[in-house]
């Protein structure tokens, strides 16, 4: 997958008339390949105007003003504003912009990217990107994703995060957690796909309907997709018999500032009865040792997720520890004593020494209990995977 990334804050320029000035790329997850596409890319620019309850779309470009074509690294366009826009702007009208492709090749819905995972000729697919625009020279310094987790585009089930504009590739949505959540999504609101039928989510909806209350974890969560996604299907789960939920989401600190702002905009959107969407910070050095901060010590933990995070080889030992000690403290919180947590993995294999995660788990006495790889095409290369995983521990 690719991903239209913002270098820079959208600006208003007012020299020879007010123009939109943009500065993007369109990269893969790791920021590692530039899309190369056979064909120039149409690209779609459309101003997003909050004036009343229901926002107006108004379109920036024409047809080929704006593409994206082989051998470039960025894109620089220069956009004309119209009127409407423009009294918007000064009116201190709230403002998006966002940059997209044609409906069949942008990952904006969960059913697309599904659909296009099935498909054996499966094109490759482009996120779009949102940002804030504003008249002033004050530019946000955040992008947001949108992805539609439903069909039916009436915003209930939509998930949004935001991501630093800029060249890094730290906080910001990689591959993995987005077929994840959408994997996870997939099961509940587009049931019919041959993808959600399979053993893996058939186990994991048992697991999701096995108590009225739920302890689910997050390591390494980034920007918080996953868990956010986890936290927008919930009403579907409520359906399956689950009554409350606590979602906690954990990494370095360096990620809790995105990560909080991203659990404020879900609640801003209205609380979502029975979730509790939470953050804390967990350095897996110190959870290989059963060194825990207050929220996270204080479950039993039904359900751990992780996503895109088996690429750095030098850290598995201390996630794989890590993973255990959470494993042996929820044990120890159960009347029987039996082993309840269970650990959902999705990974896009990178490099062959990534394997050893799993020779650590087997030693550590966790087994792999369902699978499953999700195609991933890739427009102008070749097709790469996604890796699903369910594990228990003996």
């Amino acid at each position: 997958m690719h991903y239209i990334r913002l270098l820079r804050p959208p600006k208003v320029t007012r020299q020879a008339g007010h123009h939109l000035e943009l500065l993007f790329t369109i990269t893969t997850d790791l920021g590692d390949s530039f899309l190369y596409p056979d064909m120039p890319i149409d690209l779609h620019i459309v101003a997003e105007i909050h004036e009343a309850s229901t926002p107006t779309n108004l379109k920036l470009t024409k047809k080929s003003q704006v593409v994206w074509q082989s051998g470039m690294r960025v894109a620089k366009p220069k956009i004309a504003i119209p009127r409407p826009l423009q009294a918007a702007l000064a009116s201190g009208t709230k403002v998006n912009i966002c940059i997209s492709t044609n409906k069949k090749t942008s990952a904006d819905g969960a059913q697309n990217i599904l659909l296009h995972s099935e498909e054996l000729d499966g094109q490759g697919q482009i996120m779009p990107v949102w940002a804030a625009l504003s008249d002033t020279d004050a530019g946000a310094d955040v992008s947001t994703r949108r992805i539609l987790l439903d069909d039916a585009e009436t915003g209930r089930y939509l998930v949004e995060v935001e991501e630093e504009i800029g060249e890094s590739i730290a906080r910001h949505i990689w591959d993995a957690g987005v077929l994840a959540m959408c994997s996870i999504a997939g099961m509940y609101l587009c049931s019919s796909l041959e993808c959600s039928q399979q053993k893996l989510p058939n186990a994991m909806k048992a697991i999701l309907s096995s108590k009225k209350r739920l302890n689910v974890l997050e390591l390494g969560c980034g920007v918080g997709i996953l868990g956010l996604g986890f936290a927008t299907i919930f009403p579907q789960l409520r359906k399956e018999g689950l009554e409350k939920c606590a979602i906690m989401m954990t990494d370095l600190e360096e990620a809790e500032e995105r990560t909080k702002a991203n659990i404020h905009r879900a609640a801003t959107k209205g609380k979502i009865p029975g979730v509790s969407l939470l953050y804390e910070n967990l350095d897996w050095e110190d959870g290989r040792k059963g060194l825990f901060g207050h929220e996270v010590a204080s479950r039993g933990w039904d359900l751990i997720i992780i996503s895109d995070c088996t690429y750095n080889v030098d850290m598995l030992p201390a996630l794989v520890e890590t993973l255990t000690a959470l494993e042996t403290a929820s044990r120890l919180k159960q009347d029987n004593g039996a082993s309840v947590t269970k650990v959902f993995l999705a990974t896009k294999p990178r490099h062959a020494s990534e394997r050893s995660f799993f020779d650590l788990m087997s030693d550590s006495k966790w087994c792999v209990q369902e699978s499953q790889i999700l195609d991933l095409p890739v427009l102008g290369n070749e097709k790469e995977s996604i890796e699903l995983y369910l594990f228990g521990r003996q």
